[in-house]
């Protein structure tokens, strides 16, 4: 029978030949956010690409939306997963595979499909030119004051993304060989991130030692007895680590306490908000302050793991808007 690699192979062969304006790049892209759906099944839905239904697709996409993806990245995700499903369809004529099911996307309804196009009800206050929302280095400290029990761990997760700009994904499922706390360093690999491939992202000690010499001293050794700790950074009394759903809660709970928070609209019939911070909103926010510190577009493009130099570029503008406010607000009597 074909192994899942030879099936991913297969895949991306298919994709290269589906028409010339399909770069391998895209080709990539696809086989790339097929491992991405491939790890949360297995990972939240104790399920694997075999035994997919709707529900999961949709769980997907909430996940996605939770996790800050942008609407047309979410919609990138769902068509990946909805080709993935008829080509395997196809394959199955020519190739010994397992059993292919109903493909997920079939069942989306309206609602679902929402969610894919953006239609939410936005306002325009709270957001910059970029439309993106981010919290200066003293925000963040008022944040960090107001994160719910256990502080130090919620106080470690906040200032850990906001020190490194990793996705919350990646936070999430930090492992304890992966840190390098000599070189004050946190390799992440590329199977855990959108990035097209593995990097190191780099913390200051001086920002954050103590805040990890706590609890690793602290909570997670007096707290977790029994569990298997050796794995993840952070592990939890029930799962091997923090979910990215809790994380979010953490930061959207602590902005709210804080007087921060603010909501860009509602959708779902207005059961759902969209917060205007959420955890990540510390990426944006260690992406503009990187910028106001000197370190170079390119350099932060590696360390935020964009594929494109261009998507960096806006945290440039967004620091520019800033220094302009800065300087009108000058008297000079």
């Amino acid at each position: 029978m074909m192994n899942w690699n030879g099936i991913l192979e297969e895949f991306e062969h298919r994709r290269n030949d589906i028409s010339r304006s399909e770069t391998g790049a895209t080709a990539s892209r696809y086989v790339r956010n097929i491992k991405h759906w491939k790890t949360f099944l297995e990972e939240s839905r104790e399920k694997t690409v075999w035994d997919a239904q709707t529900a999961d697709l949709r769980a997907y996409t909430t996940q996605l939306s939770r996790d800050d993806y942008a609407p047309t990245t979410i919609t990138t995700h769902v068509s990946a997963v909805s080709v993935f499903y008829q080509e395997c369809a196809k394959m199955t004529d020519i190739f010994d595979m397992p059993k292919v099911p109903e493909n997920p996307y079939e069942g989306f309804d309206k609602d679902d499909k929402k969610i894919l196009r953006g239609d939410t009800k936005k306002s325009r206050k709270s957001q910059n030119k970029e439309g993106i929302q981010y919290l200066s280095p003293d925000e963040i400290d008022t944040l960090c004051r107001n994160v719910p029990s256990p502080i130090g761990r919620n106080e470690l997760l906040i200032r850990l993304q906001f020190n490194t700009g990793m996705r919350v994904g990646e936070l999430a499922s930090i492992e304890m060989d992966e840190i390098d706390r000599q070189e004050t360093s946190i390799y992440i690999p590329s199977f855990k991130s959108k990035s097209p491939s593995s990097r190191t992202v780099y913390y200051n000690p001086e920002y954050i030692d103590f805040l990890m010499d706590e609890y690793l001293d602290g909570y997670r050794g007096k707290n977790l007895v029994g569990k298997d700790i050796d794995t993840y950074l952070f592990p939890t009394q029930t799962n091997p680590h923090v979910t990215t759903d809790y994380i979010n809660q953490i930061v959207k709970g602590a902005a709210e306490s804080a007087d921060l928070q603010s909501t860009a609209g509602s959708y779902a019939g207005g059961k759902r908000k969209l917060n205007m911070i959420t955890s990540h909103t510390l990426r944006h926010s260690y992406a503009v302050q990187a910028i106001k510190s000197g370190i170079n577009p390119r350099n932060l493009q590696a360390l935020l793991g964009h594929e494109k130099l261009e998507t960096t570029e806006i945290y440039m503008k967004m620091a520019e808007e800033d220094h302009k406010k800065a300087a009108r607000a000058f008297t000079p009597y």
